[in-house]
């Protein structure tokens, strides 16, 4: 404006139109302004989260910024400088910087700091700074022996494996299993868990029950004990379970990770036959993540809300019970999402919500199973494919459903050998299209040779790669 100012005597004895002249000053001053209310929220932007680790005393923090941000402690006046934590790259795209910094501070209070931008020298208000806790296992808990020994546990050390002898144990600590790639258990055995204590294996596991003999996770007296949980720690490992009952669990947020199942397996190779899940407390009586899956002859019962939830894993699960416990109206059977599956020969039955319910981009075969008096025998939702072939529908409210749930993905399809007019199909977005022999035996076929492949390539599940799979 001050230029322009200065300079209006000779813009008023040019040859530009008056007019002209004041609408390209409004222009110019507009796109100005523009400029600074974008470059203003750019520079003032600012969050902040971060998470305290108990056990090694750190501090892992992003500032959520595009400036330098400033801590200081109230207490002594002391004061970090933390990095932007959002930088660009080439192609102007955000990445995430974290700092890990020692913690000398006592418990993560936000009221004991300020942060300050450094470039605009504002405050950043607390509703913008978020800290947790990554919470720590019992205090009791240290080497995989000591947890085991606390637990009066018989074990049995050979090389980087660890056999847990058979026995009846009342597990009143949490127990950690995982100074060893694999922890065997052998038939027979039974864990007796107290209220809130939780299972972790970080590796490996084989559960090696038998038909007269199988291993127990039990809760021990009327309250639900927390969960079951196996981290695999690279591609090589594995889950395997036969003979397995499990019963009385809940939920837990153990190291940091939040374990929505009693039992819960993330990152691994899952073999998993002739076992029972029942009686959770929790959302899940079985969560798998990012795994292989093959599941065999197994029953999931009397589960408070979803009997399975499947996330992006590609999946086998044939000859299989799902039951609900009607406590939660909202339970499903069978949850699917961003995963590549098959379905096969099992039964779905008194689902007050839906018996197979598959979303977020998963693409799902489903043969030979049974719906019986389901609200949604099978919900197919957010830009999932679903083969439909030879299943059996009885007196279900609505057979098929096909919506957008989430409006980041595109509508569903469905593909099946019987059409509108034999079953009962609720069709919101997407489209319920004929399916013939010829095309769901060549679906049928791609699916076991890439699930073979899948499983032999040495590589875990993954989003990215699903996705890939599923698009092909």
């Amino acid at each position: 404006k001050r230029f322009h100012n200065k300079e209006s005597k000779i813009m008023q004895h040019s040859s530009e139109s008056r007019r002209d002249y004041q609408f390209k000053l409004e222009e110019q001053l507009g796109f100005v302004n523009s400029t600074l209310r974008v470059a203003k929220k750019y520079l003032n932007y600012g969050h902040v989260y971060g998470s305290c680790d108990t056990s090694s005393h750190t501090i892992h923090i992003l500032a959520d910024a595009y400036t330098p941000i400033r801590m200081y402690f109230r207490k002594d006046s002391s004061s970090i400088s933390l990095a932007n934590g959002i930088e660009l790259d080439t192609k102007l795209n955000p990445k995430y910087v974290y700092q890990t910094l020692e913690n000398k501070f006592g418990k993560l209070n936000p009221k004991k700091f300020v942060f300050i931008n450094e470039i605009t020298k504002d405050t950043i208000k607390n509703r913008h700074i978020h800290f947790n806790y990554i919470q720590k296992l019992n205090e009791s808990v240290g080497s995989s022996e000591q947890s085991l020994e606390a637990n009066g546990i018989r074990y049995r050390a050979i090389g980087d494996s660890l056999i847990i002898k058979k026995g009846t144990y009342s597990i009143t600590s949490d127990l950690v299993i995982s100074d060893y790639r694999l922890c065997f258990v052998e038939a027979g055995t039974t864990f007796k868990l107290h209220p809130k204590i939780n299972l972790v294996v970080n590796g490996s596991l084989r559960v090696a029950g038998t038909k007269l003999n199988s291993v127990k996770v039990l809760n021990a007296g009327n309250q639900p004990f927390g969960t079951f949980a196996v981290i695999g720690k690279d591609s090589l490992s594995f889950c395997e379970i036969d003979y397995l009952r499990v019963s009385g669990g809940s939920s837990s947020s153990v190291e940091g990770l939040l374990f929505t199942g009693q039992f819960a397996i993330y990152n691994s190779n899952v073999e998993l036959k002739n076992s029972s899940f029942s009686n959770s407390a929790g959302d899940d009586g079985l969560n798998i993540k990012f795994s292989k899956v093959n599941i065999n002859s197994c029953q999931f019962v009397n589960n408070m809300a979803d009997q399975v939830d499947l996330d992006f894993c590609f999946a086998n699960v044939t000859n299989c019970t799902f039951l609900p416990s009607h406590i939660d109206s909202n339970g499903d059977g069978l949850d699917l999402s961003g995963s590549y599956a098959y379905v096969k020969s099992s039964s779905f039955n008194q689902f007050e919500d839906k018996g197979l319910s598959i979303g977020e981009k998963s693409k799902v075969l489903v043969f030979d199973c049974i719906f019986i008096g389901n609200a949604t025998a099978i919900a197919v939702k957010d830009q999932t494919s679903a083969y439909l072939w030879e299943n059996s529908f009885e007196s279900n409210t609505s057979d098929i459903d096909t919506y957008i749930k989430k409006k980041i993905f595109n509508a569903p399809t469905v593909y099946s050998d019987v059409g509108s007019n034999d079953i009962t199909v609720n069709v919101l977005d997407g489209d319920l299209r004929k399916l013939s022999e010829k095309f769901y035996t060549e679906e049928s076929n791609r699916f076991y040779a890439l699930y073979k492949d899948f499983r032999a390539d040495g590589t875990l599940s993954n989003k990215s790669r699903l996705t890939d799979l599923i698009e092909q």
